[in-house]
């Protein structure tokens, strides 16, 4: 499973609203819950407050089926990490985007979550601290407590240590097992499996951070 976020500057709320709405490379984009016109309401809401972003944009993109129950657990993990409001969590938006598998056989599914960047309970901003590390966090733990493979990420060191502390009972020997076959596969050792990295495809610098063309979905 992968889970990133990125922050939607408020000058361009409409283009983020028009980006979800619109099929484009998928076979059909479905709003579950919210509209276009909530997004740019953020923006304006934003705007008015002087605020530089307004939106916070996740992706979830599983390697595995996922039901509506999986999908809400989740959105719920990342409310939780976040520490989303209720008022925020129900401004929030979700679209799912059915398109094509690259290999043409079949279809896969991907969500898009959308939290207002202000929250108006709290007059705060959230959080954006570590959300590198954080995502991946969030990413294994959703494969750990669904039962789906383990991809191992960038930051899996810090990973398994945050997910030892703050979740002392969940199982984390396929996460363990997963980076030891990963280790091994790549021929390093794999009694040292923490600290095993996967290589970095290389890839040019996006002109801007949040650039939707550029999301990876």
């Amino acid at each position: 499973m992968i889970i990133k976020s990125t922050r939607i500057p408020t000058a361009h709320s409409s283009r983020i609203a028009a980006y979800l709405a619109n099929s484009a490379d998928n076979e059909c984009a479905t709003w579950i819950r919210g509209c276009p016109e909530d997004l740019k309401l953020l923006g304006e809401i934003s705007r008015i407050s002087g605020k530089q972003y307004s939106v916070r944009h996740f992706v979830i993109s599983p390697n595995e089926q996922m039901t509506q129950q999986d999908f809400a657990l989740v959105f719920v993990e990342i409310c939780f990490e976040y520490k989303v409001s209720i008022t925020s969590g129900n401004r929030a938006s979700i679209v799912e985007h059915v398109r094509p598998r690259r290999s043409g056989i079949g279809n896969e599914t991907h969500w898009h979550v959308t939290f207002p960047e202000l929250d108006l309970e709290t007059g705060k901003i959230l959080s954006s601290r570590f959300f590198k590390i954080r995502n991946e966090k969030l990413a294994r733990l959703c494969e750990l407590t669904l039962g789906h493979p383990v991809v191992p990420g960038q930051f899996s060191k810090q990973v398994h240590r945050a997910l030892t502390k703050e979740r002392p009972s969940l199982d984390l020997a396929p996460f363990e097992t997963a980076l030891r076959e990963a280790a091994f596969a790549a021929g390093q050792d794999e009694n040292r499996w923490l600290d095993y990295r996967p290589r970095l495809l290389s890839q040019s610098k996006p002109p801007m951070n949040w650039t939707l063309n550029n999301q990876v979905v």
